[in-house]
């Protein structure tokens, strides 16, 4: 059985960076750990707001502390999830053989199953839900039309609920249906019927949305109301910040190339995933031809490889950053530049706000570290969350031993061993860190002054 303790405070809507007792968890329950090791304390963005998984005999509740409200005791309760301002946090429940969705304190209408819900940054609760053999999305408490299936809903960079639903096909709900009509709806729009379509991709504003489809068994992208060339296979498209540049991979016959604002560009074997600079102006994507693999950075094919990682364009749009195997080993590469070969090397590579620094996760045998400036750092179990200061002059990040001491690492100094910590955050000035923290029953807002 298990509980979510919710942990409430007070403050303004800004991230907070005064440190906090935010609350204790009671002594008669037990504290579970994740078998992913993620968890069990969750923390709104903000650090205003917490929720602990525990557990207490075999019932379920939420309840928030410091609180005269409690919630619900329940056969099942789901994660919570909590808006940007930390001022409303869902979560599933479960009773007696129906689902619902709890906002708060308070249980929703019931079903036969929901998905976990998802946040608009304002705090509106939109998911999915099935009843009587139909599927449809739920956004504020009223019920969208039923479809055969639908796909959990998400909030566009507009804050207009999207998602993918099918009218008319078969199949068990475990399993992607066959046949049918396919839709994209984006707020109060739906665009088909598909044979098939994806997910959609938004500009950062949310004024450019991009997604491919199927019609007459051909492939072909939308941007928004514009359809482009027809193919025989596609990728999902990714989409600049600025919405400038859409770019995919797609195929016709054996042979499959990247398409960049509607150009073709060479043909290989095989072709990933492209990857777009901020601005649009730079696209780099690995590629296979003849059993070599290669980063093709603005048309340029880059050294070969056994095996690499999706690319990222570097901050300066100059290069592309990977990792990429030989043999048994990974490395870094940066530009031109390779870098230390080791067991294994963690996606992604970061950089400074700046672009001058990088660093990256590495691994020999069962411990990890970090590589900063080519210089290797302590090791651990695991490592995550790695984060630059706004003037690109320290770098953070999280680590745990066993999933049991967990700390927290900045420039050369060791912060812990806690009981669980959350992934860190810079101050704008990068004089202060801030992160979430159990110490025993304790749950802390921590801030650390850097100097």
């Amino acid at each position: 059985m298990t509980l979510i303790f919710a942990l409430w405070i007070h403050q303004d809507d800004a991230m907070g960076f005064e440190e906090k007792l935010l609350g204790k968890i009671p002594n008669d329950v037990e504290i579970l750990q994740e078998e992913d090791r993620s968890g069990p304390v969750f923390f709104s963005r903000n650090g205003r707001k917490a929720a602990v998984r525990v557990a207490k005999g075999r019932r379920e509740q939420i309840i928030l502390v410091a609180s005269s409200k409690q919630g619900p005791v329940l056969d099942g309760v789901g994660w919570p999830s909590f808006s940007l301002d930390g001022r409303v946090v869902a979560y599933w429940g479960r009773e007696g053989g129906k689902s619902f969705v709890v906002v708060g304190t308070d249980p929703g209408a019931k079903f036969d199953q929901v998905l976990p819900p998802d946040l608009s940054p304002k705090g509106v609760v939109a998911y999915a839900a099935c009843d009587d053999g139909k599927e449809f999305v739920v956004v504020d408490g009223r019920k969208g039309d039923p479809y055969f299936r639908v796909w959990a809903p998400h909030f566009s960079p507009r804050e207009e609920v999207w998602y993918v639903a099918n009218r008319g096909g078969k199949g068990p709900r475990t399993e992607h249906p066959t046949g049918g009509e396919w839709f994209l709806i984006v707020g109060e729009r739906t665009y088909g019927p598909f044979e098939s379509v994806s997910l959609p991709s938004f500009s950062k504003d949310g004024s450019v949305m991009a997604y491919y489809a199927k019609k007459n068994g051909k492939y072909f992208m939308m941007v928004g109301d514009q359809k482009g060339e027809e193919f025989d296979d596609i990728g999902l498209p990714q989409v600049s910040g600025d919405g400038r540049t859409i770019a995919y991979e797609a195929k016709i016959g054996r042979r499959m190339f990247a398409v960049i604002n509607g150009r073709r560009g060479p043909t290989f074997d095989s072709v990933g995933q492209p990857a777009v600079s901020e601005k649009g102006s730079v696209v780099a994507y690995n590629a296979m031809e003849g059993g070599q693999e290669f980063v093709v950075f603005e048309g340029k094919r880059g050294e070969a490889f056994d095996d690499l990682w999706r690319p990222v364009v570097t901050p300066d749009g100059k290069g592309a950053a990977y990792g990429a195997k030989r043999g048994p080993k990974w490395c870094v590469v940066v530009g031109a530049t390779k870098g230390e070969w080791f067991d294994h090397v963690f996606w992604p590579v970061v950089f400074s706000p700046d672009g001058t620094r990088f660093a990256y996760a590495a691994g020999e045998g069962r411990r990890s570290f970090v590589v900063l400036d080519g210089k290797k750092g302590p090791a651990f179990d695991r490592i995550d969350g790695l984060v630059f200061s706004p003037d690109g002059k320290r770098l953070a990040y999280r680590a745990d031993e066993g999933g049991k001491s967990w700390f927290i690492v900045v420039n050369d100094k060791t912060l812990g061993p806690f009981d669980y910590a959350d992934s860190p955050t810079f101050s704008a000035d990068g004089t202060r860190l801030a992160f979430g923290a159990r110490i025993g029953r304790e749950i802390w807002w921590k801030v650390v002054q850097i100097r």
